[in-house]
């Protein structure tokens, strides 16, 4: 059961936008982020299927009349297979089609990486496109469209860095200072970024609050947590 929720039901729900998956009654029993990874996946499996089979008919296609205008003398003299075959994969090229099909090869990448690694869900555009004109239609009073772009936009951006930050700094032992404020005896802990999923009051006993980011002897440490 866990195969279909993770690599069948899990990644066709993940191509809705957030508004209609959190409405499916199947939305409690998914893995999103391995399921929007999956399919990330997958479309970008289908595009180049896609593609492939484009190419092969449009090719054909456009290399047979190449041919036979040639042969017609429509094209003037001297023009060779070779000449027909380039013009052929220009206009292959071109067509719109083709980038539609890239497009939508570079969106399963886009949906991939924010899944794997920025543990975010998006959606495939046409629909979100058509959830968000269905949304600004029915409640424009809450429509916020330039608010929510920057939004999402920095969010993303900052949950792919601080993945990229944490897989490219190795584990740390944590720095202890003891010091005294006058009043209570303090125990700081100064460490690299914290471990996903932990807080500091997660890490230790005490209750904690982070402070604001200290230097250390070691530039890759970056959090100073107050224990």
């Amino acid at each position: 059961m866990n195969f279909l929720w993770d690599f069948v039901l899990g990644p066709l729900l993940a191509f809705l936008p957030k508004r209609w998956r959190q409405r499916s009654i199947l939305a409690r029993e998914v893995q999103w982020q391995r399921a929007g990874t999956v399919s990330g996946i997958y479309e970008m499996a289908a595009a180049v299927v896609a593609l492939g089979y484009w190419y092969m008919f449009e090719m054909s296609r456009l290399s047979e009349a190449g041919v036979q205008a040639a042969a017609d003398g429509k094209l003037g003299p001297g023009v060779t297979d070779t000449q027909v075959g380039g013009a052929a994969l220009v206009i292959f090229a071109l067509h719109p089609l083709t980038w539609l099909l890239f497009c939508f090869f570079l969106e399963g990448g886009v949906r991939l990486c924010s899944a794997a690694f920025g543990e975010m869900i998006l959606g495939t555009w046409p629909l979100y496109v058509v959830e968000r004109l269905i949304f600004w239609t029915t409640r424009p009073q809450e429509a916020h469209f330039s608010q929510t772009v920057s939004r999402n936009t920095a969010s993303f951006a900052g949950a792919i860095r601080e993945r990229a930050q944490q897989a490219m700094h190795k584990e740390l032992p944590d720095e202890l200072f003891h010091h005294n404020d006058g009043a209570d005896d303090l125990l700081e802990n100064l460490r690299q970024p914290p471990k996903a999923g932990l807080g500091p009051a997660e890490d230790c006993p005490h209750r904690g609050s982070v402070l604001s980011p200290r230097k250390s002897l070691d530039p890759q440490r970056r959090t100073s947590v107050l224990l």
